[in-house]
């Protein structure tokens, strides 16, 4: 899907980790996403997309953290227009 558009950037910040001491963790953050297409010229539309990531985090046998799930909730868009350079 994300290659239909011109670019894309997604912002995600406010992290915050709470393991369980048992080698699994939960967490949150909040995202910007941005998903410009391409519109006459120079011209283009931003779809902007703005939510939170609920996660789920596993330790493997490694030692390394990784992501046992994801769940975006969107809570809002909006459209904007935009100049391509």
């Amino acid at each position: 899907m994300l290659a239909s558009f011109e670019a894309t950037l997604h912002e995600v910040s406010g992290l915050v980790v709470r393991p369980d001491g048992e080698g699994k963790a939960v967490g949150e953050c909040v995202c910007v996403a941005h998903h410009v297409s391409r519109g006459e010229g120079r011209d283009g539309t931003d779809l902007v997309l703005r939510g939170r990531y609920a996660d789920r985090y596993v330790r493997d046998a490694g030692g390394d953290w990784r992501f046992a799930a994801r769940e975006l909730r969107v809570l809002w868009t909006e459209k904007l227009p935009v100049r391509i350079a």
